[in-house]
């Protein structure tokens, strides 16, 4: 929890030094996703079973209301760009999860961070973005990692361990057990 509270003054104090420069929350552009799964509902919903009002709809096992079984359908991927004003128009991307051809992506896979440079490159390459602070959050798909940067997990052999902190110039003994390397990487 500690680097929660850190990230979150260091964000506050920042948002600090733009206000002190001018910039206005209509300066600022965030940029979110979310998913949308065809026919999600609440387990329950409000139902009218007035049979005069509505003679079209017929009675099936005693009720009126929503027939589909829930979260049966279609996921949709939902990624945008808003400011205070409303949304940026072209940084919006909506697509159904394994169909993700609007960016003519590979069609069989949902947002992952290769796709989500895409998106947001195209946003940078039209005007919406100008002048704008971007913020993100830190979801995973914001954090792609090149090649050789990304740090060992505790599963990772102790060699592999070794040569990360040395390809980072973080001292270390060649002596030391893997809990005493993996405290290298915290530090």
């Amino acid at each position: 929890m500690p680097d929660i509270a850190a990230k979150r003054h260091e964000y506050l104090r920042r948002r600090r030094q733009l206000e002190e420069a001018g910039y206005t929350d209509d300066d600022e552009a965030n940029f979110d996703e979310a998913a949308v799964v065809e026919n999600e509902v609440t387990k329950s919903v409000w139902v009218d079973t007035d049979l005069e009002k509505h003679p079209e709809k017929p009675l099936i096992s005693g009720c009126y209301g929503l027939h589909t079984p829930t979260g049966s359908g279609t996921r949709y991927c939902v990624t945008a760009a808003f400011t205070s004003k409303g949304f940026l128009p072209h940084c919006t991307w909506i697509f159904a999860a394994g169909k993700a051809d609007e960016l003519k992506l590979d069609p069989h896979c949902d947002m992952n961070g290769a796709n989500y440079v895409a998106y947001f490159q195209r946003c940078l390459d039209s005007s919406d973005l100008d002048g704008k602070v971007v913020t993100l959050d830190n979801a995973k798909i914001h954090r792609l990692l090149v090649e050789g940067t990304h740090v060992p997990t505790i599963s990772a052999t102790k060699q592999e361990m070794i040569d990360w902190l040395h390809r980072n110039g973080i001292e270390h003994g060649n002596a030391w057990f893997n809990s005493e390397l993996q405290v290298r990487f915290m530090t």
